[in-house]
């Protein structure tokens, strides 16, 4: 008998069930070998978290909070990196700047704060979507100080000269007055002891003196050395033949020259008399002739401004004197008595002009410019500004061999009072003898509301703006 028969449809089922199910357990166990084989990408995420970009970016935010604090976050968000992350280059430039001191100005000019040297600052910056850098806010220009009218030429050195410094054979301790300067101990010496060898005997790394501080000079040098605008130059004949000459001569002087320059151009050629004659016949205590153009001098002032530039010959047996006379009598010829009247007219007297006259002479050679930048300056007096005109500062800080020195970070800051960004109004003198066309312009200015220029970054003269952003704007030269 044969047994029963077991159905075939169930059992063909367990059979295809248990085939599955070792598939599956074969596909998971190949999917776990591939998983723990092959890395898994990092996010985004975490590969910025891994760059350096965020370092550069953090040094950014340090950077910011030291110009300008702002308040940390309580937890620093994660910074996603971006495809776009951006490179920021910024130039610090030193500059001069100036606080508007009347409502009525164009702008706000920052104080006066001169950065050293020009820096690069490169800087990365990495975008994040919660907390994105934060632009400066740009800094408030505190009040400008105000600052009493100390008119002292001679400043800004160390109060004495260092203990260490040996100082030559011979020389004698001398306390700096006020007037003297290096040249006029050089002057005093008859050209035997030079700027140089004064500062290298005394260990000085400036051309400034400062009242009161202790130097060292050859006996009797600092006693009779001449002083700028404090008393006529003691020593010179500025009367007589002086010495023996061998002449004619001929002698150029050029619009914008300082009277030492012209006493310079004078030692250069056999005259019978010196440049240190020139200076004590132009000096602050020299007599003058009655020209109706000297009225308004104050007494005790020298004739800068007065010395008409031009050629002249020189004869042997001619005195400094007789120089002076010529070109004093050259100036009367040339400009005319209305300028007197015109500078009435804008509150000031014909010295005043003259003075304003002989800044333009210094800032521009060229006419057309010259009456637009008397312009800026009436317009920057008439608003309570200083002129801030670096070339009255190089006056205060010229010496023999470099009359007018370029103004940098390490000369920017010297007190005096031909500083006109920290003084307001004209300096205390002329700064150079100007020609008719800067004494023409400045009786005569353009009409205009400008109060800043400076050279074009192309060339080519000047610009002119209205506010301190639009000059700041001409600054940027690409």
């Amino acid at each position: 008998m044969s047994g029963p028969k077991l159905p075939l449809i169930p059992i063909l089922a367990v059979i295809a069930v248990s085939l599955i199910g070792l598939i599956m357990l074969g596909v998971a166990v190949v999917g776990a070998w591939i998983v723990n084989a092959v890395p898994t990408p990092v996010p985004t995420r975490l590969a910025a978290q891994a760059s350096p970009l965020p370092s550069l970016a953090a040094g950014f935010t340090q950077t910011s909070e030291a110009l300008n604090p702002v308040p940390s976050p309580t937890s620093q968000p994660t910074i996603e990196a971006t495809a776009r992350s951006t490179v920021e280059t910024a130039v610090l430039e030193p500059t001069l700047q100036v606080t508007s001191e009347s409502t009525s100005a164009p702008s706000a000019e920052p104080t006066l704060d001169h950065s050293p040297t020009p820096t690069l600052l490169t800087v990365f910056v990495v975008q994040a979507p919660t907390f994105p850098p934060t632009a400066l806010p740009p800094t408030e220009s505190p009040p400008e100080p105000t600052l009493p009218p100390v008119y002292v030429i001679v400043t800004s050195a160390p109060s004495s000269t260092p203990d260490s410094c040996p100082h030559p054979e011979g020389w004698v301790a001398y306390r700096i007055e006020p007037g003297d300067t290096l040249f006029g101990f050089q002057l005093a010496s008859e050209n035997q002891v030079s700027v140089k060898t004064i500062q290298e005997g005394n260990c000085l790394n400036s051309n400034l003196l400062q009242i009161g501080q202790v130097v060292f000079l050859p006996p009797g040098i600092g006693e009779k050395a001449p002083k700028i605008d404090e008393s006529a130059a003691v020593g010179g004949d500025p009367d007589n033949p002086t010495r023996s000459g061998s002449c004619p001569c001929y002698i150029r002087v050029r619009e914008g020259w300082r009277l030492e320059q012209i006493a310079a151009a004078i030692d250069n050629v056999p005259a019978s008399f010196t440049g240190r004659d020139f200076l004590a016949a132009t000096g602050p205590g020299a007599s003058a002739p009655d020209y109706w153009f000297l009225h308004s001098r104050p007494a005790g002032r020298s004739l800068e401004g007065f010395m008409y530039p031009g050629s002249y010959t020189l004869e042997n047996g001619m005195s400094a004197v007789m120089l002076r006379d010529q070109m004093l009598t050259r100036f009367a010829e040339q400009v005319g008595q209305d300028l007197e009247g015109a500078f009435a007219a804008r509150g000031l007297t014909f010295w005043q002009g003259v003075n304003l006259a002989s800044i333009v002479q210094r800032e521009s050679y060229a006419p057309n410019e010259q009456v637009m930048i008397a312009g800026v300056m009436y317009n920057r007096m008439a608003n309570g500004m200083g002129l801030a005109s670096f070339v009255t500062l190089q006056y205060a800080l010229g010496v023999s061999g470099n009359w007018w020195p370029r103004i940098n970070a390490s000369n920017i800051n010297t007190d005096t009072p031909y500083h006109t960004s920290k003084y307001k109004g004209l300096p205390p003198s002329p700064i150079s003898n100007p020609g008719i066309n800067a004494l023409r312009s400045t009786a005569y200015p353009a009409s205009h509301d400008y109060f800043f220029f400076n050279f074009k970054c192309e060339g080519g003269g000047n610009f002119y703006a209205r506010t301190y952003e639009e000059f700041k704007q001409g600054l940027k030269c690409d």
